[in-house]
C-alpha cells in the first residue's frame, strides 16, 4: 500500500449532537509531500436535504492545544479543556516545534 489513511473521532465531538465529523491522518503515504499529510477535519453536514462535505486542515484539539501551550497555560488544565493525557501534550508540543508553531 503506498497510502493509508486512518479516520477519528475528534475528541470534542458529541453524539447526536454533531454533524457527522472525523479527523484524517495520514500513517502511511509514500510519494507524497509532507505538507499534502497534514490532518484534517471533515464534516458531513445536512443542508436542506443535500448532504454537504467541508473540510478543515488541522486536528481541531493539535490547534487548540497549541493556542493553550502559547498563553503558557499548564499541562494539567490543557490535559482537563483537551480530555488528553500530559503525555499527549507533550507529542502535540514537541511536533508544534518541530514545525515552526512554538
Amino acid at each position: 500500500m503506498d497510502v493509508v489513511i486512518q479516520l477519528k473521532r475528534p475528541d470534542d465531538y458529541i453524539a447526536g449532537e454533531d454533524a457527522t465529523r472525523m479527523i484524517v491522518r495520514y500513517t502511511k503515504a509514500r510519494h507524497l509531500k509532507a505538507k499534502d499529510t497534514r490532518d484534517s477535519e471533515a464534516t458531513l453536514r445536512n443542508e436542506s436535504g443535500t448532504l454537504v462535505w467541508t473540510y478543515s486542515e488541522g486536528d481541531p484539539s493539535y490547534i487548540r492545544c497549541i493556542e493553550l501551550l502559547k498563553d503558557a497555560i499548564s499541562y494539567t488544565e490543557i490535559s482537563e479543556e483537551l480530555g488528553v493525557s500530559k503525555a499527549t501534550i507533550s507529542r502535540m508540543k514537541k511536533k508544534a516545534a518541530s514545525e515552526g508553531l512554538l
